[in-house]
């Protein structure tokens, strides 16, 4: 079984920023898409969201990340961060997501 893993989206904020490197923030959408047209070219068996996905837990956020995972081509799950705890709190995560929460 091929799995592959995708963390720390942090889709929804702009500019850029440091933590252990630079982070281009505001080309997150960008980058996130180029890495699903990246991991649909290994013919996996499953791709493993590991959290952040959002950077504010906004629906709206959510909305985009689920639009962008979209794409693939194998299943997919999604594990909630802590930058995803306001929609994990008000429910709209497993809405968002429904099929792709394990």
């Amino acid at each position: 079984m091929k799995i592959g893993l995708l963390n720390d989206l942090h889709i929804g904020q702009s500019g850029e920023g440091r933590y252990h490197n630079r982070q281009l923030l505001g080309r997150a959408e960008e980058i996130a898409g180029a890495t699903v047209a990246l991991l649909n070219q290994y013919n996996l068996d499953l791709v493993a969201v590991q959290g952040d996905l959002s950077q504010s837990g906004l629906e709206s956020e959510l909305g985009l990340v689920r639009d962008i995972l979209a794409r693939l081509t194998c299943p997919w799950w999604v594990l909630p961060g802590n930058h995803d705890r306001t929609a994990v709190q008000d429910g709209s995560f497993d809405q968002v997501f429904e099929e792709h929460v394990p």
